[in-house]
């Protein structure tokens, strides 16, 4: 029987999360014997290993210290991190520009013109993500906000540390703004500055963080947007390439990617950046009446505008049409209505305001390039290899 070992956190969701995609995999085979034990990611260390006798190592590689001791070992090792990415080891890890990206537009489909981002200036996946957001954020703004936190300001001892330099941070920083936090776990610490400083959220100050971690997210006030990025897909991955690896069906092994799933949308960013109240009326009308059936008329009598001056306010304002924002209203609603699972797609069609299932395909293939049931298959608890890109 196979004897492998999994370095990997359980302290956060993301630890979590891949640990559930391993052991969905591990439950297919039901011959593989696991070495784990939980912990915080610093102490699932090699030195762990010292009494084991294994075959292979799924591990989230967090230095070079790490990479070394790991090497040494001499045993087939898949990293599901990518701090280290020259140390040769197959990595499976979420698609960080993706996660950036998305941010980014959700941002800019609410408004924005300044962007900002709390993140771990030594971690690469953080890194990746900023890169990607103020990338994005470039055809809007050209000024970076971004505060680089400790890796060790998770930890008690440093939360003064990363509060007061947030709480530094904020007041320089221009208003209304977007800001991504490139891990939901620093995001209560941006929430209880913003309050000290009697910053409104969302109106001031837009959230987003990255892991949809329920208890970093619902310990918010208000709740914290966040981005799936699809860790359990990690896992599921990690765990099939190291049997490949073992049983010699894989012998070239390339990195994998994994796609990220929503952003799953509260509170936090709900906010619309438009200086324009009638405009932000309309907006939140569509919001409450877009998967019931409006019409743009109905919408331009709402707010006491023409169509014409209605149109032309959202091209000014947020460079898009008001057929857009109802359309994105229904493509939202029914990626949710997917997420949440047990409906069938004409039933998702019907709620979601896209009226056909035939409909409901022809937007989804146009605006996220993937049908519904193809969008379905890489969610959670589905383990699709097609989720995974080889790069």
């Amino acid at each position: 029987m196979p004897r492998i070992a999994i370095l990997v956190e359980t302290s956060l969701a993301s630890g979590r999360q891949i640990l559930a995609g391993i052991s969905h995999f591990l439950k297919q085979r039901n011959d593989i014997s696991v070495f784990h034990h939980s912990g915080q990611l610093g102490q699932m260390h090699p030195d762990s290993l010292i009494d084991w006798q294994g075959d292979g190592i799924i591990a989230r590689v967090v230095d070079a210290s790490v990479a070394k001791l790991l090497i040494e070992t001499g045993l087939p090792t898949v990293d599901v991190l990518g701090n280290v990415p020259d140390c040769g080891f197959p990595l499976v890890k979420t698609n960080n520009d993706t996660i950036g990206s998305i941010v980014a537009e959700h941002f800019i489909q609410n408004g924005f013109h300044h962007f900002g981002l709390i993140g771990l200036g030594k971690e690469n996946w953080s890194l990746e993500r900023e890169a990607a957001f103020f990338k994005s954020a470039n055809e809007i703004s050209t000024t970076p906000h971004s505060l680089h936190l400790k890796s060790t300001d998770s930890e008690i001892v440093h939360i003064s540390h990363s509060l007061a330099a947030i709480r530094d941070w904020l007041p320089k920083l221009p208003k209304p703004i977007g800001v991504l936090v490139t891990s939901d776990q620093f995001a209560p610490l941006l929430f209880q500055a913003a309050h000290e400083l009697e910053l409104r959220i969302p109106e001031d100050i837009s959230i987003v963080g990255v892991d949809n971690d329920a208890p970093y997210c619902d310990l918010c006030r208000p709740a914290l947007s966040s981005v799936d990025p699809n860790h359990e897909e990690v896992g599921y991955q990690a765990a099939r390439l190291l049997e490949g690896l073992l049983t010699g069906a894989v012998t070239h092994p390339q990195n994998i990617t994994v796609r990220p799933h929503m952003i799953h949308l509260r509170r936090s960013s709900s906010f619309l950046a438009v200086n324009d109240p009638q405009l932000s009326k309309a907006m939140e009308f569509i919001r409450i009446k877009a998967c019931k059936g409006i019409s743009v008329d109905e919408i331009a009598q709402h707010c006491g505008l023409s169509r014409s001056v209605l149109q032309r306010r959202f091209r000014s304002q947020i460079n898009r049409s008001v057929g857009d924002c109802i359309l994105n209203e229904k493509l939202t609603r029914a990626k949710e209505l997917i997420y949440a699972g047990n409906l069938s797609m004409n039933h998702i069609a019907e709620l979601s305001g896209l009226n056909s299932q035939e409909y409901m395909s022809q937007v989804f293939r146009k605006h996220l390039h993937q049908s519904p049931k193809e969008f379905k298959a890489r969610l959670p608890h589905t383990f699709s290899t097609h989720s995974a890109q080889i790069e």
